[in-house]
């Protein structure tokens, strides 16, 4: 497990980082993070984006409830299942977007494949 919490935190640290740059002025200006069609302000999705992956330290180092995880990777899941066909049919091609969306869902896919390696241990002490 110790293989998944090194990728996991990568992962993390590496969206964090990526989202970072849709703030960045020389970016915004040559139009990578407007969202016009959104009636909000153009920081929020990039925002959430980092709270979210912010939530995947508490995700993988705390073990919160269960309902906390599901409600972490539905969000995930629910975001890119949204935003990825959306932005292609809007023709807004971003790539640190995309790489997010990928980066996204690699994180939900280790978070479950991490807790299935959890309930085999704790199965298995119990069995031993």
């Amino acid at each position: 497990m110790r293989g998944l919490s090194l990728l996991s935190t990568a992962l993390i640290i590496i969206g964090i980082s990526n989202t970072a740059n849709l703030f960045m002025e020389s970016n915004c200006s040559n139009g990578v993070c407007r969202l016009s069609p959104f009636p909000f302000p153009e920081w929020v999705l990039p925002a959430l984006a980092m709270v979210w992956f912010g939530m995947g330290f508490i995700i993988f180092y705390k073990n919160p409830s269960k309902i906390v995880k599901r409600i972490w990777q539905v969000l995930g899941v629910g975001a890119v299942a949204f935003l990825f066909p959306y932005s292609l049919y809007i023709h807004y091609y971003c790539i640190h977007c995309y790489i997010d969306h990928m980066i996204g869902l690699a994180l939900v896919a280790l978070s479950l494949k991490y807790e299935t390696a959890r309930l085999l241990s704790r199965h298995h002490r119990k069995v031993h």
